[in-house]
């Protein structure tokens, strides 16, 4: 499946894909972090949130490292709809930038989940 079918699938709207686009590397990060968090594309599923492009794009542009044992786990609590929106997700980059061992007790206090 073509990268731009992927992101409008998961709730990009045009102008955001083509400001994706522009950049191969976000464009490449955006569909890596779409494929680890295992989005079913082909069809759609009930637990999984498929407005959440504009909060996965705001993980992939933050300071998370790419290599942070924590970041799949905030784009899972992004892909599932349980971080509904950028200032939850904006707890969750701090959260998950901090600590090297994940609590997710203590994480979704943080987020307010």
């Amino acid at each position: 499946m073509d990268q731009e079918k992927v992101m409008a699938i998961v709730g990009l709207t045009k102008k955001d894909i083509l400001n994706l686009t522009k950049s191969k590397s976000l464009s490449a990060k955006f569909i890596t972090l779409v494929n680890e968090v295992q989005i079913p594309l082909e069809i759609t599923s009930p637990q999984f949130n498929y407005q959440c492009g504009p909060l996965l794009v705001k993980l992939i542009q933050s300071t998370l490292p790419e290599t942070s044992a924590n970041r799949k786990t905030v784009a899972t609590y992004i892909a599932k709809g349980k971080l509904k929106n950028s200032q939850q997700v904006e707890k969750a980059i701090k959260y998950a930038s901090t600590k090297t061992k994940f609590d997710v007790k203590e994480f979704e206090k943080e987020c307010g989940i």
